[in-house]
């Protein structure tokens, strides 16, 4: 039973998960390796999923979740009724295991490095600045007039609430064209084929107050579609930052406003003031 269990894929996921771990021990000691572990190998290995995934118009991601359930209970049952069949049993489990191995090797390169890279603002040879109530004030006030300059360019419905003037294809291709603006700036990310994906279980998403996710399995930026309009940019950059490896929340909500600040679109720019606002004054 033993030496079925071993089969080639399993052994071969063994030595790729040792591998992965290694890189990611090496980055707990050097964020300039988790640098290049995460922009490099990493990238490779997001942008991967993501452009494979990104043709499907539908969040891929979500309909494998919902599909485990009753594809777990088959797998048990399946085992229950095989318990005696040794051999299909121990390839059963050795498949799964393999599975396994493989998404958590993928997680440590594509995301648990990038927790361990030079923070963002050393990058940026940002200034330290001492963080106060006075400064939080001050900045989230700075943030409000921007964004309330801006106001007079928005589409507004019959409430007088805020119109997102694009489909979910047309953001993703606005933002994306706002991360390559800010990257000939300042070089923070990859490019990426990332598309917005709308969750159909959006309700559930809202019920356990997710705005957005990012799968690392899929590559794919999954949107809930409940909140205002103007919350869903903000959210989509936020979860394209982490696609393109700013792993930390706050460095990704940072990027998700310097990104939205680079675009063309007056839309968009108000959609980065008001989040990253909104994110200060709380």
């Amino acid at each position: 039973m033993r030496r079925l269990i071993f089969t080639r894929h399993l052994r071969v996921s063994l030595v790729l998960t040792a591998a992965s771990l290694a890189a990611f021990l090496c980055s707990l000691a050097s964020p300039a390796f988790a640098d290049a572990v995460n922009f490099y190998l990493g990238g490779v290995l997001r942008a991967v999923p993501t452009t494979l995934f990104a043709i499907f118009p539908f969040s891929v991601i979500e309909l494998l979740l919902v599909a485990a359930i009753p594809a777990s209970v088959f797998f048990v049952v399946f085992l229950v009724r095989r318990v005696h069949d040794l051999h299909l049993v121990s390839k059963a489990v050795s498949l799964v295991l393999t599975v396994a191995l493989l998404l958590l090797s993928s997680y440590l390169l594509t995301v648990a490095c990038g927790y361990r890279t030079t923070p963002l603002a050393e990058k940026m040879q940002l200034p330290e600045t001492e963080m106060s109530v006075e400064t939080l004030d001050r900045t989230a006030r700075i943030l409000l007039l921007r964004a309330k300059a801006l106001e007079g360019e928005l589409v507004r419905d019959e409430s007088g609430a805020s119109v997102m003037p694009y489909s979910y294809d047309e953001l993703s291709k606005e933002i994306a064209k706002a991360y390559q603006k800010m990257n000939r700036e300042y070089g923070l990310t990859p490019p990426s084929a990332a598309r917005l994906k709308p969750v159909l279980l959006s309700d559930l998403m809202s019920r356990a107050r997710f705005a957005g996710i990012w799968s690392y399995i899929t590559g794919e930026t999954n949107i809930n579609v409940n909140p205002p309009d103007y919350c869903i940019p903000f959210t989509a950059a936020h979860e394209m930052a982490h696609q393109r490896g700013i792993a930390r929340e706050d460095e990704a909500n940072f990027v998700a406003f310097l990104a939205l600040s680079f675009s063309d679109s007056a839309y968009l720019q108000y959609a980065g003031y008001v989040g990253l606002f909104e994110y200060i004054a709380s």
